[in-house]
């Protein structure tokens, strides 16, 4: 289970959750869904992983994170 905030601070909470920034998980949201990987729409809710994603889908999910990340 995983989830993207975009925060200088640590996200310990729901009140340190509530201060992140949105619009950062939205634009990286669209990013990785013009990558073909399909995330929840908002940073609140989680993504998950299991045995069914190969080791290659992995990997090209952190390549598609990393571009992501720097748009």
């Amino acid at each position: 289970m995983l989830t993207v905030f975009f925060s200088s601070m640590s996200v310990t909470n729901m009140a340190s959750a509530k201060l992140c920034n949105v619009y950062g998980y939205a634009g990286f949201f669209h990013e990785m869904l013009n990558h073909g990987f399909y995330l929840p729409p908002s940073q609140s809710e989680r993504a998950f992983i299991s045995a069914a994603h190969s080791p290659s889908e992995m990997n090209s999910f952190a390549g598609a994170a990393g571009e992501a990340m720097q748009s």
